[in-house]
């Protein structure tokens, strides 16, 4: 993929010296390695903040008096953030680095080959997350399209009852709720579907399974790798 070809792992592969000491190939590897997966976060993050912030917002659809749906207290997530990113981007990250250590034990010459380690675990890593942020990018996209109001939707809102009637027919169609709350607790009350949480567990899952499959077919000769696989899956 292109963002493997301009990465600094990937160039520090290509830069093999004789008799290199092995703990330095070791320090390198790794700050050229958070460097390359910290500036994709970055760019990846200022991307999303973009998007949201000055691209697409929801459509504002309206709602029924008598809908019930809408009507929820808000509370706390079951999942919280932190959670969500442990599981979808913390999780990849170990394992893709761990397995792929594995792997390249194999191999007799060990400052070439954890060279290519770095290279490769960057590589696999910064191709997820790209993947990762696309399909977040796409997520978000999503939800400003549909605009579906979520179950809290009147809390997130405050309507301004004043503005807003419902006394005079219980059943009427409010097409401008003439919502008073920040603009931030609006957003995320017309942002229903697609759940973003579901989109980030659904695409951590299947690279792992599509990665850990195809690693262990590959390297056979490992006894360890399918244990991983089945510890992560």
């Amino acid at each position: 993929m292109p963002i493997q070809k301009i990465a600094f792992s990937t160039r520090f592969a290509r830069r093999e010296k004789e008799n290199e000491n092995f703990y330095v190939v070791i320090a390198k590897g790794t700050i050229l390695s958070l460097l390359d997966i910290l500036l994709t976060l970055a760019v990846g993050t200022f991307a999303f903040f973009m998007l949201i912030g000055y691209i697409v917002s929801p459509i504002e659809r309206g709602f029924y008096c008598d809908d019930k749906s809408i009507t929820k207290p808000l509370k706390p997530h079951t999942i919280t953030p932190l959670h969500l990113i442990l599981a979808t981007l913390c999780v990849p990250l170990f394992t893709v680095f761990i397995c792929e250590g594995i792997y390249f034990s194999r191999f007799r010459n060990q400052t070439l080959s954890l060279r290519k380690y770095f290279a490769s675990s960057t590589g696999i890593y910064l191709a997820y997350l790209l993947t990762f942020s696309v399909a977040t990018l796409m997520m978000e996209v999503g939800k400003c399209a549909f605009g579906r109001l979520r179950p809290h939707f009147l809390e997130a809102c405050k309507p301004d009852w004043s503005l807003v009637d419902c006394k005079t027919d219980p059943t009427a169609y409010i097409a401008d709720a003439h919502c008073t709350n920040d603009a931030r607790a609006i957003r995320i009350g017309r942002g229903s579907f697609p759940s973003g949480h579901s989109e980030g567990a659904v695409l951590a899952f299947m690279f792992l399974y599509f990665y850990l499959t195809e690693l262990v077919a590959v390297c056979k000769t490992s006894d360890l790798l399918p244990k991983i696989r089945a510890v992560v899956l």
